[in-house]
């Protein structure tokens, strides 16, 4: 008797202990998702720097910037790689979060998880506006303890592939000089255009 309370006891705290562990993991990026789209909805986060810091924290662009130059990420120095990803990250929330607040007005928004193994997870999100509804994948990895987005797709347009697409292209054709110049202007115009 005594035995077979034991067993129940160990039982039931390790299914609890499963329970738990399988929740917090489960859901851990879907509180980051509510909050990045929640964040980015607001009146002030056009303009608010802090708000702005506090959603890129959520994405790795040190890992989006690697996966976006693949191997020219080994064939340049790594000066040249730090530069690319610092200018990256700089070119897409300057083109992104200026935007934001107008994409997702006056739309309802759901996420689910979509897929999931022990390091990565891809959340998926709904969003429906007029009639017309958009798909946002989000992808996860965790490192360090820290689940962090390293790619976003819009209708299976990703982020990293189109990117990627541009960067490697003008490096064949004009060389890495020319990105280079191209990026840095990009960027200039954009901090221009936030400051105007």
């Amino acid at each position: 008797m005594v035995k077979n309370i034991l067993y129940f006891k160990v039982l039931l705290i390790f299914l609890f202990s499963v329970q738990v562990l399988g929740a917090t993991e489960k859901v851990k990026p879907l509180p980051i998702i509510q909050d990045i789209f929640s964040t980015a909805k607001s009146k002030a986060f056009k303009k608010d720097k802090k708000l702005q810091r506090k959603v890129s924290f959520y994405f790795n662009y040190d890992k989006m910037g690697t996966s976006i130059l693949a191997q020219y990420a080994t064939k340049n120095n790594l000066s040249d790689v730090n530069w690319f990803k610092k200018t990256i990250k700089g070119i897409i929330t300057r083109t992104v979060y200026p935007e934001a607040r107008e994409f997702l007005s006056k739309v309802s928004i759901s996420h689910e998880i979509a897929e999931k193994s022990k390091s990565s997870i891809q959340v998926l999100t709904l969003l429906k506006k007029r009639g017309e509804e958009t798909e946002v994948l989000s992808d996860f990895i965790k490192e360090q303890g820290k689940w962090r987005i390293i790619n976003i797709s819009i209708d299976d347009e990703s982020w990293v592939e189109n990117i990627q697409e541009q960067v490697h292209k003008t490096i064949k054709d004009k060389g890495w000089k020319e990105l280079r110049k191209s990026l840095t202007e990009r960027l200039d115009e954009l901090i221009k255009e936030d400051e105007g």
